[in-house]
């Protein structure tokens, strides 16, 4: 019933807000900052009983976000069930570790990794890699 965009780009946030109205008339929010700049009062809180999915891509491995205090962000604004989608490629086990990381905080107490899929370029036909997890957790 609702998307949340968290983008510090605007020509990507743009480009996402037209692919969201391109399939769906959904309500959209708009947060033009980068996850270090996060606070608690940037979300509307949202009831338990709604499902949560959270999609992050190429996003995790970045040094500059900081996992724990994302994590803590998450499980302080979004109760209740809670999917987490993340997706980026293989680039060396010490950054994929950031996404290891991350899943597993997500886990701590009541979730599950549902769903691990890596391959490398070297471990098949495809001319990518990709490094994925979906993960639940539950708040």
């Amino acid at each position: 019933s609702q998307v949340t965009l968290i983008e510090p780009s605007r020509v990507a946030l743009s480009r996402a807000i037209a692919h969201i109205k391109h399939f769906t008339n959904t309500n959209i929010n708009v947060i033009w900052r980068d996850f270090s700049s996060l606070k608690d009062d940037n979300f509307k809180m949202i009831g338990e009983q709604s499902v949560k999915v959270h999609l992050f891509s190429n996003v995790l491995d970045i040094d500059a976000i900081g996992i724990v205090p994302l994590i803590r962000l998450i499980k302080n604004n979004f109760k209740g069930e809670n999917y987490f989608i993340i997706v980026s490629p293989f680039i060396s086990y010490s950054k994929n570790e950031r996404l290891r990381q991350f899943a597993n905080e997500v886990i701590k107490n009541d979730g599950e990794i549902l769903v691990k899929f890596e391959k490398r370029k070297r471990d098949w036909a495809k001319k990518w890699s990709i490094f994925s997890r979906i993960v639940y957790g539950n708040y």
